[in-house]
């Protein structure tokens, strides 16, 4: 599950700290961006900002904290975890008791989730929610709680995940104006659920509402567009629509290889995906050489990166 909530939360809540000077339209410019999947334009403009500008140390911190999030959309998952820690200890200077420093923190406890620490990553979860709970922060503890699905889908805990799944649909519903981008993960995180547990029909469904919602706030060409068509036609495929679901797939591959890159771990993981798919209908040869291929990029990917590293959003990874 991505943190666009947390993202967008996170470079709109900068305005009444910064008021309407010039850093302000810098970091609502570069939050955007990342918004829309232009990845390394935000990085260099806050990088720039966090090297030459002069910030307090809260603005400093989401400064930090924005750069993880474009690390770790683009896989670079030590660059993320090192922006996070440090945004951390930037943020305590000013307090650890504020939106911005759980923030921070749900953000570094579900990377190392996906790096495969599960206990701190959990621990950290749990540290934020108390803090969101303290602040009736409901949007965070909505994201929270969709993290520890993943977190308990990983254990295979069924019970916990459709507890907390629970949770975070009832903090959603009091989220207020980015109730809409919430439901997104929501609908993304249910489709994940039922797949991991053999509903596919229900499966489908949550992954085409999760579609239609991402289309709708995001636009067609936007890299979490592109990974849910990935998901609709893998559950299209898997309760019988093989030629709707390879069409899906190829459409949000073509998104992801424009936004993103084609050395990326989502689109390899998606391309491994499709090579299941594409097996499926039928198309042996082919499917076995996309497969090989994404494989030995995704080693040499992760010997780089992350040998543990998952993908979860929502997720491919129930292989």
């Amino acid at each position: 599950m991505r943190s666009l909530y947390l993202l967008l939360i996170a470079v709109t809540t900068c305005v009444p700290v910064f008021g309407q000077g010039t850093i302000a339209d810098r970091v609502l410019a570069a939050g955007a961006l990342i918004g829309q999947g232009h990845y390394q334009e935000a990085i260099a403009s806050l990088a720039s900002m966090e090297q030459s500008s002069p910030l307090g140390d809260r603005e400093r911190g989401r400064v930090e904290t924005l750069l993880g999030l474009a690390h770790k959309d683009i896989g670079h998952m030590q660059d993320a975890e090192q922006f996070y820690e440090k945004a951390l200890v930037t943020l305590a200077r000013d307090s650890r008791e504020s939106i911005d420093y759980a923030r921070a923190l749900s953000c570094l406890g579900s990377l190392k989730l996906e790096t495969g620490d599960s206990k701190l990553g959990e621990r950290m979860l749990h540290q934020a929610a108390q803090i969101e709970d303290q602040l009736h922060d409901h949007a965070g503890l909505a994201t929270i709680n969709l993290h520890l699905v993943g977190a308990a889908i990983g254990r295979r805990h069924w019970k916990d995940a459709q507890k907390h799944l629970a949770a975070a649909r009832t903090q959603t519903l009091l989220a207020g104006p980015r109730a809409k981008e919430l439901s997104v993960d929501v609908d993304g995180t249910t489709g994940w659920l039922a797949s991991v547990t053999g509903h596919t029909s229900e499966a489908a469904s949550a992954y085409q509402d999760a579609l239609d919602l991402c289309k709708t706030l995001y636009g067609p060409r936007h890299p979490l567009t592109g990974w849910t068509y990935l998901l609709a036609g893998r559950s299209s495929a898997a309760k019988g629509d093989v030629q709707e679901g390879l069409a899906d797939m190829r459409a949000g591959l073509n998104i992801l290889r424009e936004a993103i890159g084609t050395q990326n771990a989502e689109f390899l993981h998606g391309e491994l995906a499709y090579a299941k798919v594409l097996e499926q209908a039928g198309k042996h040869p082919e499917a076995e050489q996309l497969h090989a291929e994404a494989s030995r990029s995704l080693e040499g990917l992760y010997q780089q990166e992350c040998v543990s590293c998952t993908v979860s959003v929502w997720s491919l990874q129930n292989r």
